[in-house]
């Protein structure tokens, strides 16, 4: 699991009334861990190659030994076993994914190159996303898990639409696959219920198309999520 996934895991939980603040350690610890990765995001283009996709394995294997060691340290045993419980799909994932010659991984170079095209025309739905992120953290608490699960399944459209038309409809659920890896288990655990469309998520999210606030969000948890997108 890398420290993004650890971060939307901290924030889902929080709007479920869940103490998951971690009285050992601060979450800044975590900027260590998410530096190369962050590095790799901000730097690098989808990659294409064998090298490349190897290249990105280490950093996220890296970044995953960094988190556990961080969670041994830092968190709670009933922490530990949420985080194990959210994460355990990524971790799958990145295994499957930086195993030389599986499926998924024969799959996504079979598919890069309208891959690559559709990660860079969805950055509008990232925007979108972090816009929401800066947003559920100042929510009454009896609304931050509507407004968090109405985001993220709004994202997850947003980005898969843009994969459909680019990739066809075939390529859908590779890229469902290939989100876990910084997603986890979230969407399937705990947002299924809300329909991105539905009245309730239409009325509660803020409008598509607005400026995220960026490093000068209030938020610690919106700042190292821009920290991740590089503003």
């Amino acid at each position: 699991m890398n420290s993004f996934s650890i971060l939307l895991i901290f924030l889902t939980l929080s709007t479920c009334s869940v103490d998951f603040a971690f009285s050992k350690c601060h979450l800044k610890e975590l900027d260590f861990c998410q530096a190369s990765v962050v590095m790799l995001l901000q730097n690098q283009e989808t990659p294409k190659t064998e090298a490349d996709i190897d290249h990105y394995c280490e950093v996220l294997n890296n970044a995953q030994e960094c988190v556990a060691n961080f969670t041994s340290k830092c968190a709670t045993s009933l922490q530990q076993e949420l985080i194990e419980f959210f994460g355990s799909g990524g971790i799958n994932t990145v295994k499957e994914f930086c195993t030389s010659g599986s499926q998924l991984r024969n799959n996504y170079i079979a598919n890069i190159d309208c891959l690559a095209e559709a990660r860079r025309e969805a950055n509008s739905c990232l925007k979108d996303l972090q816009v929401a992120i800066e947003e559920v953290v100042s929510v009454d608490q009896q609304n931050r898990l509507s407004v968090g699960c109405c985001a993220f399944n709004r994202f997850q459209n947003c980005t898969f639409s843009i994969v459909k038309s680019r990739c066809g409809s075939q390529v859908v659920d590779l890229g469902r696959k290939v989100m876990t890896i910084v997603t986890s288990r979230i969407p399937e655990a705990i947002c299924t219920s809300f329909d991105a469309k539905s009245d309730l998520c239409v009325n509660i999210l803020p409008k598509t198309g607005q400026v995220p606030r960026g490093n000068k969000s209030p938020s610690l948890i919106a700042k190292i999520f821009a920290t991740f997108l590089g503003n």
